[in-house]
């Protein structure tokens, strides 16, 4: 049970962590658009 709660967290952060590069990503994307 423990190993199971160990593994969503772990899913749980990559999601978060992912969504923040993605987020990123889009705002240099943005700003590069901006300067064309």
């Amino acid at each position: 049970m423990k190993f199971v709660r160990l593994l969503l967290v772990g899913l749980t952060s990559c999601l978060r962590f992912s969504q923040k590069e993605l987020h990123h990503h889009i705002s240099i994307v943005k700003k590069i658009e901006k300067h064309i």
